[in-house]
């Protein structure tokens, strides 16, 4: 049941025809606040992004008895807004959001944040919504020639029943864009009229909506893809961010030279928005929401015939690779999702151990002659998340009824860490094979990621860092995705840093020695 009702009336704001601001009128209706009572909270940072984290200054408040005053309590980078007095009748909240035009990775880009032609950003970031459920309305007050949107419809929204989690997970999108639909639920809105492979992007996203909206029909519901181009500054070749209903990708054109490139993260936020998980441990969320997008973003192309079992296994080939070069790899889950925005290593974790746990309850399947894939009982979780909440032990119950409870052994292996390999038995005509990777080395520690300046401390006399010329105590001045290589062996990192009053720059290949990797190879018929 609502507790009455918040209206938003957003107002975009330009300086030289970029927008700089969003002017916000929220009015909140049929309920009232007392004195002191915190009603909204904003931290300074949402998932390592800046948020708008506004002082009262900046917010003017009045309701049926003329001005409120607004109070902010701040305790461990979290502020929270209350009235100075007990509320009476409607109350009115004006504030100016700002946006941001510098991109600091890495982070899942929830900032409200300058495009080419206009501003996206989760409503996490700079919304003050209160505690609760409430009745939602949404209005624009758009600029000549451009669209207003989030991920709940284009344009006003009316009459919404939303509770506060759902409403900060919102993403919205202003500005000059372009839209695409498939004349159902899909739709593309584009920053660019000229992004690069919008074409196969639109067609074959088609298609695999389609195909997940057939699996999971209870899933189905608007869905929305905010794509713009990402700045030729940034070596990460696309940034992906999926919530509720919706995906805000960017990519560059010097960057992204085919679309398979960026296929793999489409299919993955896609996937999110069907495969949805209820569990009580967030640690078993993050792994089965990850773990599920990164194996079917591999093999719903394969299902339709898009990619041929060769191309599929090359896919699967590069993420394993991708783990096994991990310094992590062998943490516990709960250890490194607790550190996943404070280690630049660690986030990474549950994508690589969630997709291995997919692999092995495919591989379980096939090992007991199952009758149908682990797609089936993935469809048999999401039906009956339809009645009622869904926890991961719904999905390994009649799985490990057939497996004599190897599903769940597998599951506590994947969460205790330590060394694990794939199964040898996933994909016919194929066969596993021990191999080697460089393991990701930066060279010192890896929390100056997240901080700011970024001071590197920690540096390892044997590292190609400290061979390059680094010292401990340089800032680092260059962004994250100039020294950091993730997927890409032989991409050297080259940034500045700050000795002193100079600016010295520095280049290296941030890997090590080579560590334990495994991958699959096409079996060759005897001669």
């Amino acid at each position: 049941m609502s507790a009455g009702k918040v209206s938003y009336v957003f107002q975009p704001e330009t300086h030289d025809s970029a927008i700089v601001s969003i002017g916000i009128c929220e009015t909140i209706s049929g309920f009232s606040f007392m004195q002191g009572e915190a009603f909204a909270q904003l931290a300074k940072a949402a998932t390592g992004c800046l948020t708008a984290y506004y002082d009262a200054s900046q917010l003017m408040a009045f309701d049926d008895a003329g001005t409120v005053m607004i109070q902010v309590r701040e305790e461990d980078d979290v502020r929270y807004y209350a009235f100075a007095r007990d509320t009476i009748g409607t109350i009115h909240l004006q504030y100016q959001a700002p946006v941001l035009d510098v991109f600091s990775w890495p982070n899942p880009a929830l900032s409200l944040h300058a495009r080419s032609s206009g501003a996206t950003g989760f409503a996490e970031t700079f919304l003050l919504h209160p505690y609760g459920s409430w009745d939602l309305d949404i209005d624009y007050i758009s600029l000549p020639g451009t669209v207003s949107a989030c991920n709940l419809g284009i344009g006003p929204v009316k009459e919404k029943s939303l509770p506060d989690r759902e409403v900060k997970d919102l993403c919205f999108a202003f500005g000059a864009c372009h839209h695409y639909t498939d004349g159902g639920h899909l739709h593309l809105l584009m920053f660019e009229e000229d992004l690069r492979f919008i074409d196969q992007i639109t067609q074959n996203m088609a298609r695999y909506y389609a195909y997940l909206e057939t699996a999971y029909p209870g899933n189905a519901a608007p869905y929305f893809i905010f794509l713009y181009r990402k700045d030729k500054k940034f070596k990460i070749e696309l940034t992906g961010t999926a919530t509720r209903h919706c995906c805000l990708m960017g990519y560059g054109d010097a960057l992204v030279q085919r679309y398979e490139d960026i296929e793999a993260t489409l299919v993955h936020e896609l996937v999110h928005n069907f495969l949805v998980l209820d569990d009580p441990d967030e640690d078993l969320n993050s792994l089965f929401s990850e773990g599920t997008a990164d194996y079917y973003a591999t093999m719903i192309p394969y299902a339709l015939g898009i990619h041929s079992a060769e191309e599929t296994i090359e896919s699967l080939n590069r993420q394993l690779r991708f783990f096994y070069s991990n310094p992590w790899k062998e943490r516990s889950l709960h250890e490194a999702i607790a550190c996943s925005w404070t280690h630049s290593y660690a986030c990474r974790v549950m994508y690589g151990r969630g997709l291995l746990f997919l692999l092995h309850l495919e591989a379980l399947l096939r090992k007991y002659h199952a009758d149908r894939p682990l797609q089936g009982y993935l469809a048999d979780l999401m039906a009956k998340r339809e009645q009622r909440l869904v926890s991961l032990a719904d999905l390994l119950d009649p799985i490990d009824v057939l497996t004599q409870g190897e599903a769940t052994q597998c599951l506590h292996k994947i969460l205790q860490g330590g060394p694990i390999a794939p199964p040898a038995d996933f994909l016919d005509g194929f066969q596993l094979e021990e191999d080697t990777v460089p393991i990701e080395d930066q060279g010192f520690d890896d929390t100056v990621a997240y901080q700011s300046p970024k001071i590197v401390t920690g540096l390892r006399p044997s590292s190609n860092a400290c061979k390059a010329g680094l010292h401990d105590g340089d800032e680092i001045l260059g962004k994250l995705d100039e020294w950091y290589s993730g997927s890409h062996e032989d991409q050297p990192a080259a940034f500045n840093v700050r000795r002193g009053t100079e600016i010295i720059p520095v280049s290296y290949l941030a890997r090590g020695a080579e560590t334990y990797s495994y991958k699959y190879k096409k079996i060759t018929a005897p001669c």
